[in-house]
């Protein structure tokens, strides 16, 4: 079925939908419809609490660094995936990692039938086998609201014990591991709580009769160190109070630290490894760019991404003399309008840079990359010296590239190659990057069963061409879409 779009409403009866598979769609698209179709056999295969063998969870966190890749490209601008397919991957991540929960809560540990719902366990050197004995404590996170639910110290003989707040499921983690690399039971190491598989651990079942459950060992890795020292590039004064960050090239392992007085940092309880080091300028007054070692300026969209020198990590030492000068932060600012200049607010920013490292989106309430605010003006902070494409889109709105090439999104256009060049240099600020955007057509129109004219609720709306593809709002209760800011043109 085709639709001619010339900047009017049109309303549409379907009696059918189509699969998002039975419809013709761009490279990115049909990746991200692979690594779906085959999560859901996935997931179909092992509903519940159906325990996981070896081979189905690699293929599970395979399908998700699958799926976080494609993500990756795609923000980057190296792959056109619709946005509707990168929902879909989002669904998908989820799903996936529902499925390793289950699998990892099938396999818990139930306490025994008596005293208070205490656990207990040893922790020790896994180089040495000695037991840690201080500087150590382990501490039980409830596995669905991920909220404390009891911890204690390890003391003499890497001894610990503690009693949970109420019955439930728990994941436990050690904390505070200077010197060693902390780690879910199980033998699953962590950079910290947020930044950890927590669902791949064992898992302990604390049933309301209460129990002691004892053997809750933990074998933890000796941990390496970064250190060094972070300065002004201005006078070589030092800094201090800034976040230094270590960031494995996955992005999902994050260790830090902040400066002291002397400017010096050392960041510790790190796995062996290599990492992207950065400092984080934008604390500062005035704020100070976002720098990478060796002195690599990066920026909010793509530190840790590189391109940087990667800082090799070895268990039990210390990487020293990974410093760190940071100059003056660098940002772009402009205004968008309507065509008879009235300010849009709202109004959503992306920044690509033609190097392909650099892909960000502003959002709502974003200090460093917000959208516009009641006067139109946007202020991207913290901008990597690079050339940029700078695109801009609002609801009900046709997208541009900076100066006026149309867009509908910097999802389906090539925004490197049809728009005028941001030049951003060390230290200087852009401005004026001013778009106007003028209205695109509306499509709406009605989702129903064909078999007995009952709207169907939930859907997406697909509309395509050559240029771009475009999705809709879920349908409503009463199986209604609409999908705004459509460029004129022919549509299937």
């Amino acid at each position: 079925m085709r639709f001619a779009v010339a900047g009017r409403l049109i309303v549409v009866t379907l009696g059918l939908i189509l699969s998002a598979a039975a419809i013709a769609a761009p490279g990115g698209d049909l990746n991200a419809i692979d690594i779906a179709s085959r999560a859901k056999s996935l997931a179909a295969h092992h509903p519940g609490n159906t325990p996981l063998d070896v081979a189905t969870r690699a293929e599970a966190e395979r399908l998700i660094a699958q799926a976080l890749q494609l993500q990756t490209r795609a923000e980057r601008g190296k792959l056109v995936v619709s946005r509707a397919r990168l929902q879909s991957l989002e669904r998908t991540v989820d799903t996936l990692q529902d499925v390793l929960a289950a699998g990892s809560t099938s396999n818990t540990l139930v306490t025994p039938s008596a005293a208070t719902g205490t656990l207990t366990g040893t922790v020790i050197d896994a180089v040495t086998l000695a037991p840690i004995t201080s500087g150590i404590t382990v501490t039980a996170y409830d596995f669905t609201t991920r909220t404390v639910g009891g911890g204690g110290t390890v003391g003499a003989g890497g001894v610990y014990s503690f009693t949970v707040a109420a019955p439930g499921t728990y994941t436990l983690q050690t904390n505070q591991a200077t010197n060693y690399v902390q780690q879910h039971l199980g033998g699953l190491n962590c950079s910290d709580f947020s930044n950890c598989k927590y669902y791949l651990g064992t898992v302990v079942q604390v049933p309301s009769a209460g129990g002691t459950q004892s053997g809750l060992n933990f074998s933890l890795t000796p941990a390496g160190h970064i250190s060094g020292t972070v300065k002004r590039a201005s006078d070589s004064s030092v800094v201090s109070g800034l976040t230094i960050n270590a960031s494995a090239q996955n992005l999902y392992v994050y260790y830090s630290a902040q400066s002291d007085a002397n400017g010096n940092y050392t960041i510790s309880g790190i796995a062996e490894g290599p990492y992207i080091v950065f400092a984080d300028g934008g604390g500062t007054n005035p704020p100070l760019q976002d720098t990478g070692y060796p002195n690599i300026p990066c920026g909010y969209a793509d530190c840790g991404l590189g391109p940087q020198t990667l800082v090799s990590v070895t268990a039990g030492q210390t990487t020293s003399n990974i410093d760190i000068t940071l100059g003056v932060s660098t940002a772009i600012s402009g205004q968008v309008v309507d065509a008879s200049s009235t300010p849009i607010a709202g109004a959503l920013i992306s920044l690509i840079s033609e190097d392909r490292w650099t892909y960000g989106v502003s959002a709502a309430g974003d200090p460093i990359f917000p959208v516009t605010d009641a006067n139109g003006n946007f202020t991207i902070r913290q901008v990597r010296p690079a050339n940029y494409r700078v695109v801009v889109s609002a609801p009900g709105y046709l997208g541009k590239v900076w100066p006026n090439a149309t867009c509908f999104d910097a999802f389906t256009c090539d925004p490197i190659a049809i728009g005028g060049v941001v030049t951003v240099n060390p230290g200087q600020n852009v401005t004026g990057i001013n778009v106007s955007l003028s209205q695109g057509a509306t499509v709406s129109g009605t989702i129903t069963r064909a078999s007995d004219n009952t709207p169907v609720s939930g859907a997406t709306v697909n509309f395509q061409n050559a240029q771009i593809v475009a999705s809709s709002n879920p349908t409503d209760a009463n199986g209604n879409y609409s999908i705004f800011g459509l460029p004129d043109g022919v549509f299937t």
